[in-house]
């Protein structure tokens, strides 16, 4: 598996050898297989001492630790990141509205003023110079 760790929605190379160790030509369905379900497939036909390398390409798009089965053979792969959903992009849509209409009704009321963002925004830029420095 390459690469072991990758990004949501970054692809992932399968590579597996198949050998025929038979005196006969066979015939073989290879299925790739992730966290236990069948993703994918391929068929090979494959003369008697014959080794033939396979590839798959895949990719996931939610985090986590991915275990990839082909043949009996396993290994993992980890996404990691976040990967935005319609949910989340959503959610942070409806609080960024809110979040402006709360300010622009401040705004409007005299609660909020110029003078009162700048001095939040100065105490912000000094707590983090604080934390930079140590």
């Amino acid at each position: 598996i390459e690469p072991k760790k990758v990004e949501p929605g970054e692809n992932v190379n399968i590579t597996v050898e198949a050998t025929n160790f038979a005196i006969f030509k066979e015939a073989q369905t290879m299925y790739l297989k992730v966290n236990g379900e069948n993703v994918t497939s391929k068929d090979l036909v494959l003369d008697p001492g014959e080794t033939m390398t396979i590839h798959f390409n895949l990719n996931r798009s939610k985090s986590g630790t991915y275990l990839v089965e082909v043949d009996g053979q396993s290994d993992t792969f980890k996404v990691t990141g976040l990967a935005l959903s319609f949910t989340s992009v959503f959610i942070v849509g409806i609080i960024a509205i809110l979040s402006i209409t709360a300010i622009i009704y401040s705004f409007s009321q005299g609660i909020l003023t110029a003078d009162i963002i700048t001095a939040k925004f100065e105490s912000f830029e000094k707590m983090l110079r604080r934390l930079i420095e140590k």
